[in-house]
């Protein structure tokens, strides 16, 4: 069973990598087969079934996440070139890893954030992993969701329906967002059918992707997060959604949104063609005007 894909472009090719419950596939006009061989003091390698992956801007390491065995979880390295395990983690976390991301500017930069709260940022070029963590963020939550933001920002989606932004820096997080406010903020009937999607870094603004499951469940909006003034704004509205969203993806070159969801659809959005809070204000001035004006209308004489 697939559990999700990647795609890629590298030296022209589009390039897609699936993920099994137990192992890579990774395909450009074959197979390849990423073994977990990895071995812990000396003893044969168990299972480790992989909950989420990511690859590096480089395109030639990728890094897989697992669940918990036997009270570790796993961070494993992969080598795209010859489908071979480089090594490992599995001392910073104590439950399931539920997401990885390197940096989209650093190959030696990646975090990974777990149920069990934390999210860690190592340097993948240290040759220990006491070394490589760099940074240890306490969400006091479990984690759901981890996007990089900038050099040094992430947000984080957490399973209770919190956003939280932090600085990799800090100790605590700069600003944090409950659903309820992004329910009200986004203009939802009820903040008990709102769920989070994701964050995206859109023109230069933190975007967080909301939808309902309330009716028809095709309402898909985003707000715009304001770290410094801990506020959020409306932003935009995707007129068409017709499903529930689970997964999203920004891509800057073809200035494009993805979205996918419960009922297998795929969604390619554009960022100019959505309702943005200010078109949508603009058009209610007009519509309001137009009726003043209809309401005025003088009575014919007789």
């Amino acid at each position: 069973m697939i559990e999700c894909s990647y795609l890629f472009r590298h030296i022209g090719v589009y390039i897609v990598l699936a993920l099994s419950l137990y192992k890579f596939y990774y395909e450009i006009g074959r197979v390849k087969i990423f073994p977990d061989d990895s071995e812990k003091d000396d003893r044969p390698a168990c299972i480790k079934p992989i909950t989420c992956f990511d690859m590096a801007p480089n395109k030639f390491l990728i890094c897989a996440g697992t669940e918990e065995v036997e009270g570790d979880s796993f961070l494993l390295f992969f080598d795209v070139r010859t489908a071979t395990l480089h090594g490992g983690y599995w001392e910073s976390h104590t439950d399931d890893i539920t997401q990885v991301h390197f940096h989209p500017t650093s190959s030696n930069t990646l975090m990974s954030g777990s149920t069990d709260g934390l999210v860690n940022i190592f340097d993948v070029n240290e040759s220990s992993e006491d070394d490589a963590l760099q940074h240890c963020l306490n969400t006091e939550d479990s984690v759901e969701k981890l996007c990089w933001l900038g050099t040094s920002e992430l947000s984080c989606t957490t399973l209770t329906r919190q956003i939280q932004l932090w600085n990799i820096e800090d100790a605590c997080p700069a600003a944090l967002f409950r659903r309820k406010q992004v329910a009200k903020t986004a203009q939802m009937k009820s903040s008990a059918s709102c769920y989070l999607i994701n964050t995206h870094q859109v023109k230069n603004k933190t975007i967080l992707l909301t939808g309902s499951n309330y009716g028809k469940a095709d309402c898909l909006r985003s707000v715009e997060l304001c770290a410094d003034k801990k506020t959020l704004l409306p932003h935009s509205q995707f007129l068409g959604n017709k499903q529930i969203v689970r997964c999203s993806s920004v891509h800057d070159e073809l200035d494009i949104i993805l979205t996918a969801g419960e009922a297998g659809i795929v969604t390619v959005w554009k960022p100019s063609s959505l309702l943005t809070s200010e078109s949508a204000v603009a058009s209610n001035k007009s519509k309001s005007t137009l009726k003043l004006s209809e309401k005025r209308k003088s009575k014919p004489y007789a």
